[in-house]
């Protein structure tokens, strides 16, 4: 929403906006369809952010943070075709804030992570038909840092974390996941990683600082 020249804009647009649209293509990407029924929110809750991710078994993924409820919401489909549907809440008991990430591993199960108020940053595991109990990842996490290396390259990460899977031989377990998040030295803004391996609870520790 841009308001015209010589108009200030004194509200916010959340009260107009809610949920979210997926778009489909079944050749790959060349081009999409949007029907009605793929659009869906939680109660007209307000959705910030977005991140997709299929699984081994060709369900799809889609995560929001819900800003009315403070809440990170994820709806699936059972396969590539049909409807999506939200499944039970991935951070129970937690205020989260900020927009999420999903990921998927070689074995083909999905992860979805994201930071609380606290800046505490936390994983969980979907195993349907929901999510394993979240995992703490870190503490700490800020966000709109712009972190400079000892290169002197300034990198600016808003949303203050990304994670991918990794190791382990595809199609089998076991797997982990390597996080990078922004967190606060004193006053200065760095880069540190984490690596969460799963045996066969999963244990995460920090790894460092990155490009000091």
């Amino acid at each position: 929403f841009t308001p015209r020249p010589g108009c200030q804009s004194t509200k916010g647009m959340e009260p107009y906006l809610n949920g979210a649209c997926v778009a489909r293509s079944s050749d790959y990407g060349q081009t999409f369809t949007l029907a009605e029924v793929d659009c869906f929110s939680d109660n007209g809750h307000f959705y910030d952010g977005s991140t997709m991710t299929a699984s081994g078994g060709g369900q799809v993924f889609a995560a929001f943070f819900d800003v009315t409820a403070g809440q990170i919401d994820v709806w699936r489909t059972a396969t590539p075709v049909t409807l999506f549907f939200m499944t039970p809440n991935p951070f129970p008991g937690l205020s989260m804030s900020g927009h999420p990430r999903l990921e998927v591993d070689d074995t083909g199960h999905v992860y979805v992570a994201a930071a609380d108020v606290s800046g505490r940053l936390w994983m969980a595991q979907f195993v349907s038909p929901g999510w394993t109990a979240p995992v703490l990842v870190a503490t700490g996490l800020t966000v709109n840092g712009a972190v400079t290396l000892a290169s002197g390259l300034t990198l600016r990460e808003a949303n203050g974390f990304s994670f991918a899977a990794a190791g382990g031989e595809p199609f089998q377990a076991p797997q982990e996941l390597r996080f990078v998040y922004t967190t606060l030295v004193g006053s200065k803004a760095v880069l540190k990683g984490v690596r969460c391996q799963q045996s066969p609870g999963w244990t995460c520790a920090t790894q460092g600082e990155i490009g000091a």
